[in-house]
């Protein structure tokens, strides 16, 4: 049969077996929450460089949206201005075909225009291929932006959703950390208490063995005296 005081100590061993495996419980899971942590602060800085990338790819491409526009208006003006040209010189060609032979003079004149205006027309059609090619170059590069973009794009809704799912892991071990604290904290306070119960089952003890032994000596005196008496 144990004692009051031994089942006490046992109490306190069990207990103190339940704390030191909270604590270790704890342990793990502040290093999982460490880990969480710094996944979570690297995986941040991945969404600020997918969003800096996304960010430059937006405005890359809104930039050479408004270089092809203006390359398309450049290339219409052109077109439209080679187009004049060129009814210029068929007017000048038929009026050079009428004229007379006393006409002579004014028809040198026109000839000299005409070549003039092929000149002209010469420059045009030189900046209407430059026009042409520029904006065959700003679609090629709206293209490759739109594509990058698109990557970009990708790679934030991927850090976002990663980002998403170490929180929601860190929320979790979070309250699993809280609710371990708390668990420890109960333990030691019930080793606390079973300690003081075991101090004081301990000093009743005592207090039981000095009664008894002033009780034996009072009844070794008693005899003595009866004896004494007999």
């Amino acid at each position: 049969m144990t004692t009051p005081i031994a089942d006490i100590s046992k109490q306190i061993l069990a207990m103190q077996d339940d704390l030191a495996s909270a604590l270790e419980a704890e342990r793990v899971a502040k290093a999982d929450l460490d880990e969480a942590s710094h996944n979570f602060a690297t995986q941040k800085k991945d969404v600020w460089e997918a969003t800096g990338h996304y960010i430059r790819a937006q405005k890359r491409k809104l930039a050479l949206s408004v270089t092809l526009r203006e390359r398309q208006v450049e290339t219409t003006r052109v077109a439209e201005r080679t187009e004049e040209v060129l009814r210029e010189n068929g007017d000048l060609q038929r009026k050079l075909e009428g004229l007379g032979g006393e006409e002579e003079v004014d028809a040198s004149l026109f000839v000299r225009h005409l070549l003039g205006l092929r000149r002209v027309l010469k420059s045009y059609q030189k900046e209407y291929d430059v026009v042409l090619a520029r904006s065959s170059l700003a679609k090629s590069e709206a293209a490759v932006s739109e594509e990058a973009l698109g990557r970009a794009s990708s790679k934030l809704d991927a850090a976002l959703s990663e980002s998403s799912r170490i929180l929601g892991f860190i929320t979790r071990e979070k309250v699993k950390t809280d609710r371990l604290e708390v668990q420890a904290e109960a333990l030691g306070k019930g080793i606390a208490a079973a300690t003081t119960r075991r101090k004081a089952a301990h000093e009743r003890v005592q207090d039981a063995e000095t009664r008894l032994s002033e009780l034996e000596h009072q009844l070794e005196w008693g005899v003595e005296g009866w004896s004494d008496r007999l």
